[in-house]
């Protein structure tokens, strides 16, 4: 049986009460019922990298049933971060089993797999990037720019790197100590494996797949959330917006060249409040529906 080869490190990491993150960092905080829209922002940024958009291609998270397969990712992830040792680690083995089935040729006829160090490290970086972008976007008030703090965010966020690096089968000391130089690799990476395809590169394309099948899963209320925010594209607005400040630099021009959707970043202030009203496939497993996180967050608080 295919088995993480990070193993040890990640059973290290793992606290028997809190799971892997620090409930009182900064990571933790990141995760509510809107950090979905950062998972779209990264999906839109990744699909650039070449290797990465080949695995997708082949083995896409949309497949026959969107909102089921987004389920049970979210549920994984969850049980990674939020669980007890035992659960924790038994998810990360079963996400591992997944990548390690993902594979795809190159046109150059190279083999590439989403177990490749370089690709989780680069969704990785990603994820930090598009999470940090979305903290900062939702609240109002900054005193520097807007990627200065978005730079504050992701430093807070990268002393927490390696148990996150070890959950996902990336070797520890992959990635640089210094969060900036870390960046920058992130960002060589994506431009020297850079593809630019219009039609893979469509947001809205990904987002009709995505809810695709989902639409009928959904109770009536859901159905007429789902008509109002995501055909009337504040869904892809948002996301996009994301992701455009969370690009590297280079990209930006390439992937949205007029800049951030008009309305976008006034869109993301209200993120907050959307906490109650998100319809069930856009939330996912966030803390506050899922079991693992109520068992660490309801500790934390009987600890006052």
């Amino acid at each position: 049986m295919v088995s993480l080869p990070t193993k040890d490190a990640f059973v290290a990491h793992l606290d028997a009460v809190n799971g892997l993150l620090d409930p009182r960092g900064e990571l933790a905080q990141a995760q509510n019922r809107t950090h979905s829209f950062a998972v779209l922002a990264g999906a839109f940024i990744n699909s650039f990298h070449a290797g990465i958009a080949r695995v997708l291609a082949k083995r896409t998270i949309v497949g026959v049933d969107p909102l089921k397969r987004t389920e049970q990712t979210m549920e994984i992830l969850d049980e990674m971060t939020f669980g007890e040792i035992d659960t924790a680690v038994s998810a990360a083995e079963r996400l591992w089993r997944l990548h390690a089935h993902a594979t795809a040729t190159m046109d150059d006829g190279t083999a590439v797999a989403a177990t490749d160090p370089d690709l989780l490290a680069v969704a990785l970086m990603t994820g930090l990037r598009t999470t940090a972008a979305l903290r900062v976007l939702t609240h109002p008030a900054r005193t520097k720019s807007i990627e200065e703090h978005i730079q504050e965010h992701f430093n807070a966020y990268w002393p927490e790197r390696d148990g996150m690096m070890a959950s996902v089968g990336i070797p520890q000391d992959y990635l640089p100590d210094d969060p900036v130089v870390a960046q920058q690799w992130w960002a060589d990476q994506i431009q020297d494996n850079l593809i630019a395809n219009a039609e893979q590169q469509s947001l809205e394309k990904i987002l009709d797949q995505f809810t695709s099948k989902a639409s009928g899963e959904l109770s009536d209320k859901g159905k007429r959330l789902l008509d109002k925010h995501l055909v009337s594209g504040v869904v892809t607005r948002e996301a996009v917006t994301i992701a455009y400040y969370s690009a590297p630099e280079f990209l930006k021009p390439i992937a949205l060249p007029d800049g951030p959707p008009h309305f976008g970043r006034t869109e993301l202030l209200t993120l907050p409040a959307a906490n109650r009203m998100a319809p069930a496939w856009l939330s996912g497993g966030i803390p506050r529906e899922c079991p693992q996180a109520n068992r660490v967050m309801t500790h934390l608080a009987e600890e006052g």
